[in-house]
């Protein structure tokens, strides 16, 4: 046992830290953001391989970003979280208006004045802005961005729109209107009538080329509401598939070259954004909107300090990037940073990105089904256990078999992590297979070659997990057991589901201690081992979950608390419970001392400034979000049937048979383990993580006792 100690806290003493790229500010005056709704990386694909510009394809800088926002998929709600800085839902019949145009049959000039009171000089008018601003949370953002351009004296003009026959949609003045609604451009002049386009409208690049040269102002923020290919795929079901093949490739070639003469004819920056795809792209579950940049202002490729990757970016972030070009700082309620822009360090492989983006499309839609088949798999492993640890004690071989399934269960996670990123080639039927019988020969190894399986498979999560959180996380990144950046809740750090499993296999490799005799070897290896575990979970530049930290430093308090010899009373418990909930929270601040900024410093800092809302806010978030997860995910099945396990593990005092070191990982297990389920956003999910861990292990102790007629302990020596 001592040797296996020995390697624990080397291994956890020598692993190193990871650096942070670095990346340099851009100084250039002249922005064009070009949104291009129903833009999808198909159409991406399309240009790289047949545009007849390849070289400025290939000069550009390439990256997806994630487009979530508050209310359901919608191009107003993208486009307003866009303008935003932080995510914001759009309201009903929200548009920008030209003078003289009628508004509920009125000129819209004269609804200002019903409505709001304003009699106001302006080219452009929003009448709805007290409903946007009701609508969200974050209100106050509304017109913010335009209404610091403009205090700088930045120039503002919005161009185009992606009206249909029957509807209008002009979202572009979103990015250049000021608190008050007003904003300056030309919509519908930019615009021209074509019979044969789709809804009869096309772009008007003369006029928009004519706009642009007549700009002279030293500071200037154009915006170009592209909308002939959202046009074009609300017509697709009318269309044959030949002929929308040929107006698709038509559209495409007239974008790039409109972008082409932009970006050779001016000293322009142009930001190329989709702030949706179309409708086909998002069923078919490809829901990265690309986006592209040229120019000097945007040396290197774009990094997200909010996702902290270069490969996705976060919608939110577009509003701060668009003053922080302008060296404005953004308000500080939005809840995106600036992109930063990093000298390559390799080429910028276009295809390569495509690639990779392609990958993460397999995983999320494939993410359901894969968890769905797994999870039910470990019910029924662990029902199976259970029942035949009464029906079939008798039987060796029923034995030694579960003995095998149940340590070969525990080591799935480990496969799934390491895995993962081969989805893309094998396809998830043979991946599922491949994780299965790698799960297999791992848990059979482990019980014919170790007297302490368990133990091994622990401390295999747990170095295999740190290890790839000290390299940035790319395999958790690409995990089904990992966060996905498509659903956008969590972009970096551990995850819920591995930090459960990693809790509680820190919880168990902590416990080993007890079988130490001398007091300072227990303390050595509590300190390094959860210090280790909470360092991992809380810094910034590795997990950054606030949830697991706090819960880990609670479980490593009790255990920690035990095997000094104290006992724990209902009240000792709450009070133990308490203080390291208090510490613990004291380190996490440390930890987000001079690190990488994330939601846990972020957090830190509105707390800080009085900001209660902000904490009951978000406590109001993590309990509705637990409640959703335990209606609607199939983690519940695990989360139920491993509580209910527990208790029938419990109730028929089969627990009061482990030996010191298996009784306190149950102890500290559970501790952990309702931790996770109060203090984490995704507790119900983590919840279900560590009590699988917890439960499969106990049963197979529980097999061990039958199989040689007395408690087999795993922690004494070899």
């Amino acid at each position: 046992m001592k040797w296996f100690y020995s390697c624990l806290l080397a291994s956890m003493l020598i692993l190193g830290c990871s650096s942070l790229a670095e990346a340099f500010e851009h100084e250039t005056s002249n922005l064009i953001l070009l949104l291009v709704p129903s833009l999808s990386f198909d159409e991406v694909e399309w240009l790289l391989e047949h545009g007849q510009h390849s070289d400025m394809w290939e000069t550009g800088h390439l990256a997806a970003m994630n487009i979530r926002s508050d209310g359901p998929y919608s191009y107003l709600n993208s486009t307003v979280t866009l303008s935003l800085g932080a995510r914001g839902e759009g309201v009903s019949d929200w548009n920008a208006f030209e003078r003289g145009e009628l508004v509920l049959g009125q000129p819209v000039e004269a609804i200002m004045q019903q409505w709001l009171s304003q009699k106001q000089e302006s080219q452009l008018y929003h009448p709805y802005l007290p409903q946007l601003v009701k609508k969200n949370a974050q209100g106050h953002l509304v017109g913010r961005l335009g209404t610091l351009l403009k205090q700088h004296d930045v120039t503002m003009n919005v161009f185009g729109h992606s009206d249909t026959a029957t509807e209008p949609h002009r979202y572009g003045s979103l990015f250049v209107m000021d608190g008050q609604g007003r904003a300056t451009g030309d919509l519908q002049g930019t615009v021209r009538a074509l019979m044969s386009a789709p809804h009869g409208m096309a772009m008007n690049e003369e006029a928009l080329l004519s706009k642009l040269r007549d700009q002279t102002d030293s500071k200037a923020f154009t915006v170009i509401e592209w909308g002939d290919l959202y046009r074009l795929f609300d017509q697709k079901k009318n269309m044959p598939s030949a002929i929308f093949a040929e107006k698709r490739a038509k559209e495409l070639y007239r974008l790039e070259t409109f972008i082409h003469n932009v970006t050779t004819g001016s000293a322009s920056d142009v930001w190329l954004l989709a702030p949706i795809m179309h409708d086909e792209a998002y069923k078919q579950k490809k829901r990265l909107a690309p986006t592209y940049f040229w120019g000097s202002g945007f040396k290197g490729s774009p990094y997200s300090a909010s996702t902290r990757r270069s490969d996705v970016l976060a919608n939110v972030d577009v509003a701060p990037t668009i003053l922080s070009y302008f060296h404005i700082s953004p308000d500080p309620q939005m809840t995106g940073r600036p992109l930063l822009f990093q000298v390559d360090s390799v080429e910028n492989d276009k295809e390569a990105i495509v690639s990779e983006v392609n990958k993460r499309f397999t995983i999320f839609r494939t993410r359901g089904a894969v968890l769905s088949s797994y999870i039910t798999m470990l019910v029924v492993m662990l029902l199976v256990a259970s029942i035949g640890s009464w029906v079939k004690k008798g039987n060796p071989r029923w034995r030694l078999g579960m003995k095998m399934i149940l340590a070969s269960a525990v080591s799935t996670p480990l496969w799934l992590l390491v895995l993962t990123p081969f989805v893309h080639e094998v396809g998830p039927y043979l991946f599922v297979l491949t994780v299965i019988g790698c799960s297999l020969i791992l848990g059979w190894t482990a019980t014919q070659l170790s007297a302490q399986p368990i133990w091994l498979l622990g401390f295999l999560l747990v170095a295999a997990i740190s290890i790839d959180l000290m390299n940035g996380g790319p395999f958790i990144a690409t995990s089904y057991l990992g966060y996905d950046p498509i659903i956008g809740a969590r972009y970096y750090g551990i995850g819920n589901e591995f930090a459960g499993l990693y809790i509680a296999a820190a919880v168990l490799l902590i416990t080993g201690a007890v079988w130490q005799t001398e007091l300072w070897k227990r303390l050595v290896t509590v300190f390094v081992v959860s210090g280790f575990t909470l360092m991992m979970l809380g810094m910034s530049q590795f997990g950054a979950n606030a949830g697991a930290t706090l819960s880990a430093g609670i479980a490593c308090a009790f255990v920690g608390y035990t095997l000094i010899g104290k006992q724990l009373s209902k009240w000792n418990l709450v009070i133990v419970s308490g203080g390291a909930l208090l510490i613990t929270l004291l380190l996490l601040f440390v930890l987000q001392m001079n690190s990488p900024s994330t939601h846990i410093g972020d957090a830190y800092e509105r707390l800080l400034s009085g900001d209660i809302q902000y904490v009951l806010q978000t406590m109001k978030r993590k309990v509705a979000m637990n409640m959703t997860i335990f209606r609607y995910s199939n983690w519940t099945q695990l989360f139920v049937t491993s509580y209910l396990l527990l208790g029938v593990l419990i109730w028929t005092q089969s627990a009061k048979k482990y030996d010191a070191g298996q009784s306190l990982f149950l102890k500290g297990g559970i501790v952990a383990s309702v931790a996770l389920l109060l203090l984490n956003d995704s507790g119900v999910v983590a919840a279900a993580t560590s009590m699988f861990f917890i439960v499969s292990t106990n049963y197979y102790w529980l097999l061990a006792q039958m199989q040689n007629g007395k408690m087999m302990s795993e922690g004494k020596e070899m």
